[in-house]
């Protein structure tokens, strides 16, 4: 957020139009509330469908990691809601945001979920990589990845837990909730924190993407690698590139915003490194990048599943099928 001067005090001040509400488009966040809400409504399904069916399939640590990614999905289609709301307000009017314990409760489980779901991408990214340059199927035990998921997501969970109690949490004029420290230097060194969680890491995520590229090029022209399962390992290999590509794709405006915005943060605002700040830009750079885009890619991801795994069509088919099943057989007893 990049400037620090909207709290709840200012929100209920004595001007029914406090001068940053002035900078807002209305019609801009009634589009982007639209984008919000329809993605509550779709993705929130098509992630626990998703979860379901690879809970159907045969254990192993990349499923498990997949199932990770779609429980992760459904709360940020579903979290995002409160700030939905706000869009769809008039003036971006707080609404349960007043609410102190339930403001910094949102930051810390919105942060973490986004921080988790990156995280959860550069793992499976990861695994294919090996995979693809091992040029053999590389067994990890779920185990690992139970223990190292755990490990993770408690630490990104606590740390921001412990950090609230040395500041506040305040309601910037962008409508997004965020922590601020007491002392400058501990509030840097945690943005800087948040965005090697949540941003930077799309730079190791475009490596690996690289990497497991230009394996899969070269495998693909080398003589004598066209048995069934060779064609199988290609065929998931495109599909984790795709994944991670839209993944990245999805973030690089998050990534802009951390990039832009810690320089400004270390001094006091007199320096950015790709953009002035100014108030549109304040006003609506987090909301995209920080809200919408992370629930776009919430429901790309289910959507990328069905294009790329038949037996994940064909799962889905199978569900429709004894649904409609279902229904026939229901109205026929009703009549």
């Amino acid at each position: 957020h990049y400037f620090i001067q909207s709290n709840l005090s200012l929100m209920n001040s004595s001007s029914d139009t406090p001068p940053w509400h002035t900078f807002l488009l209305p019609e801009v966040d009634l589009l982007l509330g639209g984008v919000s809400m329809f993605c509550h409504v779709t993705a929130t399904p098509l992630n626990l469908l998703s979860f379901y069916l690879f809970r159907k399939q045969k254990p192993s640590a990349t499923f498990l990691v997949y199932m990770l990614i779609s429980l992760t999905n459904v709360w940020l289609a579903i979290g995002s809601l409160p700030y939905t709301i706000v869009l769809l307000s008039k003036q971006r009017d707080p609404g349960v945001f007043q609410n102190y314990i339930f403001r910094i409760g949102w930051v810390i489980t919105w942060e973490s979920s986004i921080a988790f779901s990156v995280f959860l991408v550069l793992m499976i990214t990861a695994l294919r990589t090996i995979t693809i340059v091992m040029r053999r199927k590389v067994v990890i035990k779920r185990k690992w990845v139970v223990i190292v998921t755990f490990t993770y997501g408690t630490f990104i969970v606590v740390e921001p837990f412990i950090m609230s109690f040395f500041g506040t949490c305040v309601y910037d004029a962008d409508g997004i909730p965020y922590l601020i420290h007491k002392f400058r230097t501990i509030n840097i060194v945690q943005q800087v924190l948040s965005s090697l969680q949540l941003a930077f890491p799309i730079i190791p995520l475009i490596i690996l993407t690289l990497i497991t590229s230009i394996k899969l090029m070269k495998s693909a022209s080398t003589p004598g690698i066209s048995n069934r399962s060779a064609a199988h390992k290609k065929h998931a290999t495109i599909t984790v590139i795709l994944f991670t590509s839209v993944f990245i794709t999805l973030k690089i405006p998050l990534f802009i915003a951390f990039l832009n915005w810690i320089p400004g943060l270390i001094t006091d605002y007199q320096y950015t490194i790709l953009f002035e700040f100014n108030m549109y830009m304040a006003l609506y750079n987090w909301p995209v990048a920080y809200i919408v885009l992370i629930q776009i890619n919430s429901l790309a991801s289910p959507i990328i599943y069905f294009c790329r795994m038949s037996w994940f069509r064909t799962g889905v088919v199978q569900l429709l099928s004894t649904a409609g099943m279902t229904s026939v057989v229901r109205a026929s007893n009703t009549s």
